[in-house]
């Protein structure tokens, strides 16, 4: 008898300690829990193996010590959680396999003096009879810059395929170019394929699969500066309401897509830069092994001049992906606000994504110190992430100098949800840097930074 009371009394306490052990817990995360979403990935794939933060703040800000977070040292949920992108697909074409008979005449000037679809002085007509060196303008009694015109296009226009240098410059006038009733397969509003030198200026090109596709093109500029012409955005352009992408920069077999620039543009807004009129996914898409582009250009201190672009209203600002899509850069633009940078006009998923193994591009550049200038982006007001950098072998990109979550002077919260986030396996990402104005500004987002 006195064994087992021995032996009852040594399991009450036990029993006692095992209760209170299963209702003992520690305390919840403060970590908002991830919306509910289909085919989440999975938890082993959550976060990249390891992230290194390394901040390095303006002009008289206090540093935030460096950490390293493992994946096996956190869940991580509210480090990373699936977003609305996906890949962009291919174009469905096929290089050419000889060039068109064109004329052989002197280069010249074709103006644009009817907004029919097709005859004599259409765009449609100065197109097929374009040569190297060509200049296309458009008349600004019939295109008058205060109140646009709309070439309503019953078919898609004929592609600037192996013409070199050819100019087509509406920053004087007010051209629409509206593909709304096109009932092809993915139409494309301007299509620049094995073409070099070509300068597209002041369209505003909506209601296509594609707005402007770069297809086998080098050293060609898609808009210019917003305050040279008399048009409603002077040399930009206005690319929105397309049903894939606004810009798509592809690369082909058989033809680099290199070297080209999208600059002063306004990119999935409306003409005042203040409501979205969004492309139905991307508004630069720089895809498939394209190489040494550049989404941007230097601007003035908290301005989006010059070259910047203005890149909201979008699902993702800009997507960089595959893995031989590499050495471009995004730079000066303002993306996810309206054109002063004080409001928001977010893209929904993202503002730049880099993925599918695009390697060494770079977000930003190197600023002057406490101001958002030169090759600064200003990421902020979207309505997910600011910049993400996912998947197995997209390595070496750089994050370099931009305000995430700011407004343009950097002295107000302009949220996006997360700032930056660096997952799925993405390997050698670097986010700020040691030279002068290299470190990015990361404050105000709704969660992480």
């Amino acid at each position: 008898m006195s064994g087992k009371r021995r032996s009852l009394g040594v399991c009450l306490p036990l029993s006692w300690l095992g209760l209170l052990a299963l209702l003992w817990q520690p305390a919840a995360a403060s970590w908002p829990e991830p919306p509910r979403v289909v085919s989440a990935p999975s938890a082993d794939r959550s976060l990249a193996d390891a992230v290194r933060i390394q901040p390095y703040p303006p002009t008289g800000q206090t540093a935030f010590v460096s950490r390293v977070v493992y994946g096996d040292q956190d869940e991580g949920p509210h480090l990373w959680r699936p977003l609305n992108t996906h890949p962009v697909p291919r174009l469905p074409l096929q290089p050419p396999t000889e060039k068109a008979e064109r004329s052989a005449r002197a280069a010249g000037t074709c103006t644009v003096s009817s907004a029919s679809d097709s005859g004599p002085n259409t765009l449609r007509q100065c197109l097929t009879d374009a040569v190297d060196g060509d200049e296309i303008l458009f008349d600004p009694s019939v295109f008058p810059p205060a109140a646009p015109q709309t070439i309503a296009l019953a078919s898609e226009l004929p592609p600037i395929l192996l013409v070199d240098n050819l100019t087509i410059d509406a920053s004087d006038a007010g051209v629409i170019l509206d593909g709304g009733a096109l009932e092809s397969d993915s139409p494309i509003g301007v299509m620049i394929a094995f073409a070099q030198g070509v300068t597209l200026r002041g369209l505003q090109i909506r209601n296509f699969d594609t707005g402007v596709s770069l297809w086998g093109a080098t050293d060609c500029t898609v808009g210019g500066d917003r305050s040279v012409g008399a048009g409603p955005l002077g040399q930009g352009n206005l690319i929105s309401a397309n049903a894939t992408a606004g810009v798509r920069l592809e690369g082909v077999e058989g033809g680099a897509t290199s070297h080209n620039s999208v600059i002063g543009n306004f990119i999935g807004t409306d003409v005042s830069g203040s409501t979205a009129d969004g492309n139905g996914y991307a508004g630069v898409a720089v895809t498939f092994g394209a190489t040494h582009n550049v989404i941007g250009g230097a601007h003035s201190s908290g301005t989006c001049d010059g070259p910047c672009n203005l890149i909201s209203g979008n699902v993702v600002g800009v997507q960089i992906q595959d893995a031989s899509t590499r050495d471009n850069q995004v730079v000066g633009n303002f993306i996810g606000t309206d054109m002063a940078g004080n409001s928001a006009n977010g893209n929904e998923a993202a503002a730049v994504v880099a993925r599918l193994g695009a390697s060494q591009n770079v977000i930003g550049g190197a600023r002057s110190p406490g101001v958002c200038d030169g090759p600064c982006n200003l990421i902020s007001g979207n309505v997910d992430v600011g910049i993400v950098v996912q998947d197995d072998g997209t390595t070496g990109n750089q994050v370099l100098g931009n305000f995430v979550g700011t407004n343009a002077s950097g002295d107000a919260a302009l949220p996006n949800n997360h700032g930056v986030a660096i997952a799925q396996g993405a390997s050698g990402t670097r986010i700020g840097g040691a030279a002068p104005g290299e470190g990015n500004l990361v404050s105000g987002n709704t969660n992480i930074g």
